[in-house]
């Protein structure tokens, strides 16, 4: 291994060692913070400078995220009119390595005396941040990843990890689902997976036909329809699917097509066919045709009447899964 590789796994151990020293030092302090927040109606309102700004920016982004109302202050601004920020209802998270750094300590006299509830995240537990806050995380950590013990690495990579404790502990203990945390992520591909079936099917113009009718009808039907299937329908319930795979391995174990042709299609179409209903993610539409090695897939309604038809094609196109062994 080259020495920039000894050099990267060295720090990359040490500041594993930190969080793993970290959540063995988890006390009361965290569980205090944790009531304060879900006692809260407000925002969690998050300030710090520096490194600890940076780190704070990240934990309030992943707050939000994760169903919990959360905006970040710079403490520097806030010292000169955005205090006006914080409403009588909210929670502050100020963040401090040292637990003494000026711009965070100015912002203390303030919230006490608006009454406003101070969760303190530093590595120092004797410091002025520590003995005023309500409740405190302990980020402290043995020494930083770099060689000379200066750069905030290891200490940035606890708090970060304590900020991500809470902000998961808080949506497991407000029920946070899939779907609200696809109402926060609208966009891109991860937003597109956690949004519903509904979205993506195909719903005008299905290529539906009738259980009796011929092969040779269903597959001028198919042609037609452009999603590479016919779905069998009595009474508006789905009863079979019969796609173009099944149609090439049909001709392929076949010599005398003309006798298939004139077939009716309830005898050689898939009786049994995978459904997923309208409301479902989008995501577990395409883990059920991933792990069932199809692309196609009705959609029904909660009264199982066919409503749609999602094609994984579709999906992968928007950024969503991965198409397996070209099916």
């Amino acid at each position: 291994m080259s020495k920039f590789k000894e050099i990267a796994k060295r720090v990359m151990l040490a500041e594993s060692k930190a969080i793993l020293s970290a959540a063995d030092l988890l006390d009361s302090g965290f569980e205090d913070a944790f009531k304060i927040v879900m006692k809260s109606s407000g925002n969690f309102v998050i300030s710090g400078i520096g490194k600890s700004g940076l780190i704070g920016r990240k934990i309030s982004s992943t707050l939000a995220s994760l169903g919990t109302p959360s905006v970040f202050m710079h403490s520097g601004e806030a010292l000169h009119g955005d205090l006006g920020l914080i409403s009588g209802n909210d929670v502050a998270m100020l963040i401090s390595n040292s637990g003494n750094t000026t711009e965070v300590l100015g912002l203390i006299p303030s919230l006490k005396m608006r009454k406003i509830p101070i969760i303190a995240l530093t590595g120092n537990l004797n410091s002025t941040l520590a003995k005023e806050a309500d409740a405190v995380l302990n980020s402290s950590v043995l020494r930083e990843a770099d060689q000379h013990n200066l750069a905030p690495t290891s200490s940035t990579t606890v708090m970060m990890a304590l900020g991500d404790a809470l902000a998961v502990a808080l949506a497991e203990e407000s029920d946070f689902t899939p779907s609200d945390f696809a109402m926060y992520h609208p966009g891109g591909s991860l937003g597109n997976s956690l949004s519903k079936v509904d979205q993506w099917m195909v719903k005008n113009n299905l290529p539906i036909v009738d259980p009796d009718e011929t092969l040779q009808s269903c597959v001028i039907k198919m042609s037609a329809g452009n999603l590479g299937a016919v779905v069998l329908v009595k009474e508006d319930k789905v009863e079979g699917i019969f796609t173009d795979g099944d149609l090439r391995r049909l001709f392929e174990g076949n010599d005398s097509l003309d006798n298939l042709v004139s077939q009716k299609i309830a005898k050689i179409a898939n009786r049994n066919p995978k459904t997923v209903n309208h409301n479902d993610l989008a995501s577990s539409a395409i883990e059920k045709m991933e792990s069932n090695a199809i692309t196609v897939m009705p959609v029904v309604d909660d009264c199982s009447a066919l409503v749609g038809v999602i094609h994984l094609h579709n999906l992968v196109q928007a950024g969503m899964g991965v198409e397996k062994n070209g099916k």
